[in-house]
């Protein structure tokens, strides 16, 4: 079979456009405070961190995780209301709060929560299991009532 010129650059074009595949489609930029960042990710928790709220408000606590403990502690000042009445049922006297914890399906389960007081005494009591809702955007954020606190380490 014999082609002519005309058949030959059909021919051609009809290869190079087979070829070609188109290019992705760019993601979507992310929208902060939604969770479009991915999901937090224990690595992002476990370590020692200084929790600011954001804001005017200069509230900030210190959260250390371990592999399957955690510590909620004063830094410079009483653990802030919202945090306590979240995690400890409580809305002050408190010095340290302790647990365990585990993350799945973007939920952070603390149990076996043990709330110190802050009182001489130092007594210790029990607290209901909590559940939080942790959420990336630049920094691993949660929300307690109307305040949201940003994770980072601690100096």
């Amino acid at each position: 079979m014999r082609l002519n010129a005309w058949s030959l650059w059909l021919l051609s074009l009809a290869v190079v456009a087979c070829a070609k595949t188109p290019a992705p489609a760019p993601a979507p930029a992310p929208i902060p405070g939604t969770g479009d960042y991915g999901g937090v990710q224990r690595a992002d928790l476990i370590g020692d961190h200084s929790c600011r709220a954001t804001g005017e408000n200069d509230a900030k606590f210190r959260w250390t995780f371990t592999e399957t403990h955690f510590t909620v502690a004063q830094e410079g000042g009483p653990i802030p209301p919202e945090v306590l009445t979240a995690i400890a049922g409580r809305d002050g006297g408190v010095q340290r709060i302790e647990g365990a914890w585990a993350l799945a399906d973007k939920k952070l389960a603390l149990t076996d929560i043990r709330v110190v007081a802050s009182d001489a005494s130092a007594t210790a009591s029990t607290a209901p299991d909590a559940t939080l809702a942790p959420f990336k955007t630049p920094v691993v954020r949660f929300e307690f009532g109307p305040t949201q606190f940003a994770l980072r380490p601690a100096r």
